[in-house]
């Protein structure tokens, strides 16, 4: 009995952590998934907005966190976060033009499902498939916060930051 519940310990933990993604791979131009106020404003310029996003709970909630958070708003990309822990890309709604690379490898809204799977593997975006869902989380790597990837038509229409409440 005590192999079988060492057998099943090793898989579920293979399992998880085979289902995730490093935040280090994610490219967006120079900048990383994380990024400082300063590398950001480099890329993009001022911000067209500055705001406090006040989430209610999560990673980014300034009262949960206590401390504040801000939006740094351009439209069709967003970053929340603050001077000491930097900032991460909280919404990314791509259009033509626009693209990232997840380890070297670009993905705009032309990318589709197989090319997602591709990159990411059918571990992950297999069940798109035999789903009527338009999105799939994907946790980061020994993390519980992670990033929505959202499909418009079978391609490829914009990512979001999640962390659990």
């Amino acid at each position: 009995m005590w192999r079988y519940t060492l057998i099943l310990i090793f898989l579920t933990t293979f399992s998880v952590h085979g289902q995730t993604i490093e935040a280090e791979k994610f490219k967006f131009g120079d900048l990383g998934f994380r990024s400082s106020k300063e590398e950001i404003v480099k890329v993009f310029g001022e911000p067209k907005r500055i705001s406090e996003p006040n989430y209610e709970c999560g990673f980014l909630s300034s009262s949960e966190q206590g401390k504040t958070f801000y939006l740094l708003d351009y439209k069709k990309i967003q970053f929340v976060g603050n001077e000491k822990d930097g900032y991460v890309i909280d919404k990314f709604n791509l259009t033509y033009g626009m693209s990232f690379t997840y380890d070297g490898v670009k993905l705009d809204m032309d990318s589709d499902l197989d090319k997602l799977i591709e990159v990411f593997g059918m571990e992950l975006f297999g069940s798109f498939h035999d789903s009527s869902t338009d999105s799939k989380l994907i946790r980061f790597q020994d993390s519980d916060d992670g990033i929505i990837f959202y499909l418009k038509d079978g391609r490829l229409s914009k990512l979001s930051y999640w962390s659990p409440c």
